[in-house]
């Protein structure tokens, strides 16, 4: 704050970016005239001022006599003024000076007239018109004063009475402010003492039915700063379940230009609300520490600063449009969203620009809706996203029984039963690893896990290495929300024990999209998640033909996620292509398609799966899947299914499989044998050759070695690629080589060949199959000799 002395100012030298400006220049003139005034460094105005500001972008104390100037300072290159100058009517005045606000207000000094400059303390204020009614702070003696700027167009809130004493309701006070600045152009408001302003209900908020407000912005060009050291608080007890939900700070979203820029904390308390039983709630339902809502964004909204918004019982920031699009959203680095019932929310505005954004979970909070919304948005940016749920420090364990439910001992765990935790590194039993349950406390030392029946899993060994640890928070929905967003960029994201990771498209219910928006385009780059428990990691329920949206994934990982399913891909019809380039999963649960949209996966892979690596569900007649798979890693999957159909329909495949691989044979398809394969092309997959006496063919199999005689080697299996070649090579023992279909031409299954008869070979003999395309089979069966 700067220092004021009789007859004279302090002026700083900022960029706009914030940073001192070395060398600037101030100048004073004749108040609404370019006329110059001569500067001093001294109180009786006898020595010059070198008008030079320092390293730190500060000037020296500067004097001038009297009256009203017009103050500029200048760029020492290029003589632009810099942000905030030149101030016209800037007052220097002489008068009686007083110690303090509160020695001021209990002034009973009569008037010196319109305009005349009144000191306390650090803080100046200009006297008002007497039959003012805008004016801020009134004396004992009935003086009307306004508060003067602390710094260019930013008034502290201490200035007309606010404090961080975590006892004063700075409220009001606020809204004092707020209001001028409506009637004069805007302004900024600044909580920077050390301590706690408290902030308590004072009305109705109009922008939210049954929702309460602490202060509303009310004019555009409004900003609020708080300090490294200051917190912004909802008092104890403000929302209870008669008062209902509680907005901190409030406004219509056709408002323009406002900003938040916080150092320090604003905070809705939610720890605090004993009569508050409505729990956590989306959109607001629970109360926010910013909210603006309305039909259309008015213009730009910022957030910036290096503190934290939250523990609120819904968003930390919920700034919704629900008409049409428009503004500007920009999200500055280094701001955390913590412990929320939802996170932050952007919905309805032409442009994002979310710069590493930050939602962290490590407290008790249950989550009711997506970490980090921008919906129903024109362009979005996202650039080093996190959204982290915490746990606590790992303990050691010294045992886990081969039992049901499984019980788990650790020297003092602490834990109370409902408590969630994870297990890692457990060696001899790894099929606990990366699981969360949910405890029952037996005793000081050990609790069962919930639903775990370890009976068949392997036995516990002891090592250094074995951890629990406690889940904080409980997550909810997608990390990352862009439901009806047109086209959307995600550059790096870090997500970590939460539900799901994206979601994108336009909801079947909900809020509509809103008027001139297209369906959306995603790209999503070096995206890394670890932990994730819900039923799919990227599972989009809104695709559709009527959502013929598109996704492009470019370096995607998910890691140890063993109960999710990494990709679930739906939508039928011609609609916007689903990309995976280098998308690899390890120890989660299968790949699934489940609609005919394109499907395109080049490098990366399933590996270490715990179910099935891809999975090709069809619950209907004759549904087409198009998909092409590209040097992609299945190996090592904990089912001896690896690829399979499921769903009990039958399925048209398309498409090709090249340069892929599996560690080991499974059936393909898994239950039912009602696959079409002839519009599919598999070449260099791996492995390529099996031998054995009667195993089921794999997809990739292209050459069989008998070692002794058994059953059918290619048994009923329908209408495989077009143009592949199956080598049987020494049929030692002899026995059948291929069987038809059902055999039975009127089932509406193709036979492999005209004959209706099945292929069989004699003992140690070899033979090469080339199977045909559809049009080839009709006239001759689908294979030749």
């Amino acid at each position: 704050m700067p220092l004021i002395s009789d007859n004279g100012l302090t002026v700083r030298a900022y960029d706009g970016n914030g940073d001192p400006v070395a060398g600037a220049v101030i100048a004073a003139y004749e108040a609404g005239t370019t006329t110059p005034v001569t500067i001093y460094a001294d109180a009786d105005l006898t020595v010059l001022h070198d008008q030079i500001a320092n390293a730190a972008g500060v000037f020296a104390p500067a004097y001038l006599a009297s009256g009203a100037y017009k103050l500029d300072v200048t760029d020492p290159d290029t003589a632009a003024s810099l942000p905030g100058f030149p101030i016209d009517d800037y007052l220097i005045g002489s008068s009686e000076l007083y110690s303090s606000l509160s020695d001021l207000i209990a002034s009973t000094e009569v008037a010196r007239g319109e305009g005349a400059i009144w000191v306390a303390g650090e803080f100046r204020y200009k006297e008002a018109a007497s039959g003012a009614t805008d004016h801020h702070i009134t004396t004992a003696g009935g003086v009307k004063l306004y508060a003067i700027p602390s710094d260019p167009g930013v008034w502290d809130i201490e200035q007309i009475g606010g404090a961080a004493d975590a006892s004063t309701d700075n409220s009001p006070i606020a809204q004092k402010l707020f209001d001028y600045f409506t009637t004069n152009g805007g302004g900024t408001i600044r909580f920077a003492d050390v301590g706690t302003y408290l902030m308590r209900v004072t009305g109705d908020n109009s922008h939210i039915s049954g929702h309460k407000l602490c202060c509303e912005i009310t004019g555009d060009n409004t900003a609020v700063i708080i300090g490294k050291n200051s917190t912004v608080k909802l008092a104890d007890g403000e929302q209870t379940d008669a008062t209902g939900s509680v907005d901190i700070f409030s406004g219509d979203i056709a408002r323009a230009n406002i900003r938040f820029h916080v150092d320090g904390v604003l905070t809705n308390n939610k720890d605090a609300m004993p009569d508050w039983t409505g729990g956590y709630g989306q959109a607001g339902a629970g109360g926010c520490c910013v909210l603006f809502k309305g039909g259309q964004p008015g213009g730009y909204y910022e957030i910036t600063g290096s503190g934290e918004i939250g523990h609120s019982y819904s968003n930390p920031v919920d700034l919704g449009a629900d008409t049409s699009e428009g503004g500007e959203f920009y999200l500055a680095p280094g701001m955390t969203f913590r412990n929320v019932g939802e996170g932050l929310e952007v919905v309805g505005f032409a442009k994002v620009f979310a710069n590493k954004p930050y939602l962290l979970l490590d407290g008790e909070f249950e989550m009711a809706g997506d970490a980090l919304e921008f919906a129903r948005c024109g362009i979005v940016d996202v650039i080093g996203a996190k959204v982290i749920r915490a746990q606590a420090e790992g303990q050691g364990v010294t045992g886990i029984t081969q039992a049901n439910p499984a019980a788990v001992t650790v020297a003092g765990h602490g834990y109370s039963t409902g408590d969630t935790v994870k297990l890692a590194d457990i060696a001899g039993m790894t099929e606990i690893n990366h699981y969360e349950f949910a405890v029952t406390v037996v005793d000081a030392d050990t609790f069962t896990l919930d639903g775990c029946d370890s009976t068949a899993y392997g036995a516990f060994v002891a090592s250094d290495y074995g951890r629990v640890a406690k889940m904080l928070g409980t997550a909810a929905a997608s990390a990352l929300e862009f439901y009806g967003s047109r086209i959307v960029t995600v550059q790096g994201a870090v997500i970590e024990n939460w539900t799901s990771l994206v979601s994108i498209g336009a909801p079947s219910s909900g809020p509509p999209v809103l008027a001139g928006q297209q369906y959306p385009r995603f790209m999503g780059n070096d995206i890394f998640a670890r932990g994730i428990t819900g039923a799919n990691a990227l599972g989009d329920g809104y695709q559709s033909t009527s959502n013929p949206h598109e996704m492009v994934f470019n370096n995607l990982r998910i890691l140890d996620s063993p109960d999710c399913n990494p990709i679930l891909i739906q939508g039928d019809g011609d609609i916007g292509a689903v990309v995976f380039n280098d998308a690899l999963f390890t120890n989660c649960k299968k790949v699934i398609l489940d609609g005919s949209r394109p499907f395109v996966w080049n490098g990366g892979g399933n590996v270490n799966s715990t179910k099935q690596c891809f999975d090709i569900q069809s619950s209907a007649a004759g549904k087409e899947y198009n998909f092409d798979l590209k040097n992609v890693d299945f190996s090592n999957s904990g089912s001896g299914i690896r690829m399979g159909v499921t769903g009990g329909g039958t399925a048209i495949l398309k498409g090709s499989m090249h340069g892929c691989k599996v560690s080991e044979f499974g059936d393909w398809p898994a239950t039912s044998p009602d696959v079409d394969y002839t519009g599919l092309s598999i070449s260099d997959c791996l492995p390529s050759s099996d031998e054995g006496t009667s195993e089921p063919m794999a997809a990739f199999c292209r050459r069989y070695t008998r070692d002794s005689g058994g059953g059918t080697i290619l048994n009923e299996a329908p209408n495989p690629c077009a143009d592949a070649e199956f080598e049987i090579i020494n049929n030692k023992g002899g026995g059948t080589a291929i069987t038809l279909e059902h055999n039975n031409a009127t089932d509406g299954a193709p036979l492999f060949n005209t004959s209706g008869v099945d292929d069989a070979l004699a003992d140690q003999t070899s033979r090469r199959y080339r199977f045909r395309n559809a049009t080839q089979a009709a006239i001759a069966g689908f294979y030749e000799v």
